[in-house]
């Protein structure tokens, strides 16, 4: 221990840091920011926008929604078989950190086509958009899996008498660079 104290003292390289032993010298050493190893749920007021991708006949239709709109509640109709094509009521809650997915009766039964929703504009995460992760709750009879509307897979979408879907993101954190500045005097 002592040797480690007289090398710093003596301007020699210790733990790969070499520090000067010089009055009023300043160093300045940036510890880069790391990213957690366990996933967890998204902050949703730490993001911009929500991307939701619709299908209707195989048609893919995508539409995005800033989060402070979609906190009151956003009604989005289907563009491609408008006038009477599907429609949707979508909201976030931020304070579950939950998106969810609503299609309003058209015609005899809803029609819920959802086949993927995205985050977009992440802040302080690893990456700055993720995909729907986690099925919170739904109402409905899952004629086929639920799980067609998580992840970046457009292909599927759950069954159209799924009514309502609410969904939940997970990513890792990131934690910012740490910079520390030594001043001897």
């Amino acid at each position: 221990m002592k040797q480690g104290i007289n090398n710093i003292a003596n301007n020699t390289e210790f733990n790969t840091m070499k520090l000067l032993n010089r009055e009023n010298s300043t160093t300045t050493i940036t510890t880069p920011g790391t990213t957690e190893t366990t996933v967890s749920t998204i902050d949703l007021s730490k993001a911009t926008s929500i991307t939701i991708y619709e299908n209707t006949l195989g048609q893919i239709s995508e539409a995005t929604f800033m989060i402070s709109d979609l906190v009151n509640g956003v009604e989005w109709s289907e563009p491609l078989s408008a006038p009477n094509g599907e429609r949707y009521l979508f909201k976030v809650d931020l304070t579950n950190n939950t998106f969810t997915t609503t299609a309003l009766r058209q015609y005899t039964a809803p029609f819920n086509n959802i086949t993927g929703v995205r985050v977009n504009g992440l802040v302080g995460y690893e990456d700055t958009t993720a995909w729907a992760s986690d099925i919170v709750s739904y109402h409905g009879i899952p004629l086929t899996s639920l799980n067609n509307i998580l992840g970046s897979n457009l292909d599927d979408h759950p069954s159209f008498t799924d009514t309502s879907i609410k969904v939940r993101f997970e990513s890792r954190k990131k934690t910012p660079d740490v910079t520390t500045t030594i001043t001897l005097i």
